[in-house]
């Protein structure tokens, strides 16, 4: 049943991705996020406020796992909120773009790195 899969691992989907193809965050250009409308009005949250905030934002846990450890609950901290280059990386190199769902999981969604 569709309803009950697990929502998409964003962070861990991207630490496979850097260890696998990108070794460094400089080597990375673009990370173009594919969604649906609900991804990208309740997770696209760029300027993330607290902790809380940066958790359910896909922009700020991918552009955090290009620096840090997205498996470590010790990464998402106050110092990862402030940090500049965790900043940039979400306004910079994170795109987040609707996906049509026709023939899709309406969880599903396409990254592109």
């Amino acid at each position: 049943m569709l309803d009950t899969l697990p929502p998409p691992d964003w962070a861990g989907f991207v630490a496979a991705q850097r260890a696998s193809a990108v070794e460094r965050q400089r080597d990375v250009a673009k990370i173009v996020v594919e969604g649906s409308e609900r991804l990208l009005s309740h997770h696209g949250n760029r300027e993330p406020a607290d902790i809380a905030q940066a958790q359910y934002s896909v922009p700020f846990c991918m552009a955090l796992s290009l620096f840090r450890d997205p498996d470590d609950p010790r990464s998402f901290d106050g110092v990862a909120l402030e940090d500049p280059a965790i900043r940039a990386a979400c306004r910079d190199i994170i795109e987040l773009r609707s996906r049509p769902q026709a023939g899709h999981v309406v969880r599903s969604a396409r990254m592109i790195v």
